[in-house]
């Protein structure tokens, strides 16, 4: 069964974010795992950048495993002085 979970982004939520990458490469001696901390700390509630913008996170889960990230970030402040709205997708996944 495929779905995707809503997380929060403190504590568990973030963790589980965090971990998705670790768990998908597990056991794979050429990855290289990202700086966590530096991560944590751009999607932290205290970032000031959250101050004018928001976040939601995602893990896209298959057969009880999490096998994708996903981090939705809207920049209120970007969108009102440019009126325009950019997308940027920041992903990690699983090998089919």
């Amino acid at each position: 069964m495929r779905h995707v979970e809503s997380l929060s982004r403190d504590g568990a939520g973030l963790r589980r974010f965090l971990r998705v990458p670790h768990t998908i490469h597990r056991g794979d001696p050429l990855w290289v795992a990202p700086l966590g901390g530096g991560v944590r700390t751009v999607l932290s509630r205290e970032n000031p950048f959250f101050e004018h913008a928001e976040a939601q996170l995602f893990v896209a889960c298959r057969a009880g495993r999490d096998v994708g990230r996903i981090a939705a970030i809207i920049d209120h402040r970007h969108n009102e002085l440019r009126g325009i709205i950019r997308v940027l997708r920041w992903t990690r996944t699983a090998a089919s």
